[in-house]
């Protein structure tokens, strides 16, 4: 458990990451089973915004104060971690530094059908 943990505290601390690695991490943290159901849909909500470089439009909707009163909400070290990895984000897309990960789907291969002799 203290190594999920980590790894959350870690990815959080990463601008630029995949979103379904983080969110995958995200949901086996005990941060986040700490969290009730409408803070889980929210902290969902602000990784993916975060991973598309859309945090800045997010927070402009849910206000600041809504994103500020989850974080605070959050145990020990993941608040500290959670307002970096916000920070980090909005600026990087104040900056223009934030970049979206996209992954290619891997390549299609065809099949050679054998002709009947």
């Amino acid at each position: 458990m203290k190594l999920l943990s980590l790894t959350l505290l870690v990815s959080l601390t990463v601008v630029g990451g995949e979103l379904l690695q983080v969110l995958h991490m995200l949901h086996q943290s005990h941060v986040f089973q700490y969290l009730d159901a409408d803070e889980q849909v929210r902290l969902t909500e602000i990784v993916a915004a975060a991973e598309a470089c859309k945090l800045t439009a997010l927070a402009a909707d849910l206000g600041k104060d809504m994103i500020t009163s989850l974080i605070v909400h959050l145990p020990g070290q993941a608040e500290t971690a959670a307002t970096k990895y916000i920070m980090d984000h909005i600026k990087s897309e104040e900056d223009g530094t934030c970049v979206v990960e996209v992954t290619a789907p891997p390549p299609q291969t065809t099949r050679k059908h054998g002709h009947g002799h």
